[in-house]
């Protein structure tokens, strides 16, 4: 059982979480400019090359895995597991980490090599929104090192490997 008192790293927790939050909100509410000019996530469709983003201990800057594990620590949802992406789902389920098949807010998508993804190391992207006959994504690296967007994938997905509760 939790303690209903908070510490003070379990306050910064909350209000990175709550930041993140609103920055979702700011994308639902079609305000991708003032998004993009804190570093954060653009609209979907729209691309922004953040080096204002904080580094990730073990994360190449830039990449997907570095912006999905700064996010999911955003969210008290660490990464522990490490890997390239294409590695995540197996080696996040071996850490007791659940796998999912249907996108949920918050969860990180798995992608396979190939396709539209890199064919060596994969790709993941963290959901931030699911509806019928698409989900969408937050992600780093889809456009390029360090470019930060958010788009909208037709649902269901061939190229998905699984989710990551």
């Amino acid at each position: 059982m939790r303690s209903a008192s908070a510490s003070p790293l379990r306050a910064a927790v909350l209000a990175a979480g709550v930041a993140a939050l609103f920055v979702i909100v700011l994308i639902a509410a079609g305000a991708g400019a003032a998004v993009a000019a804190l570093g954060g996530i653009a609209n979907p469709g729209h691309t922004v090359r953040s080096e204002l983003q904080p580094t990730a201990a073990g994360w190449p800057w830039g990449q997907c895995t570095w912006y999905v594990a700064i996010r999911r620590a955003q969210m008290a949802e660490p990464v522990t597991w490490g890997g390239n992406a294409w590695e995540w789902l197996a080696n996040a389920t071996a850490k007791g980490k659940p796998e999912t098949s249907i996108p949920a807010p918050g969860e990180i998508v798995v992608y396979r090599r190939g396709g539209s993804y890199d064919p060596r190391y994969g790709h993941v992207a963290l959901v931030i929104g699911f509806g019928p006959g698409s989900y969408t994504v937050s992600e780093a690296n889809y456009y390029g090192v360090g470019v930060i967007d958010a788009r909208s994938i037709s649902w269901p997905d061939p190229q998905v490997a699984g989710f990551i509760a």
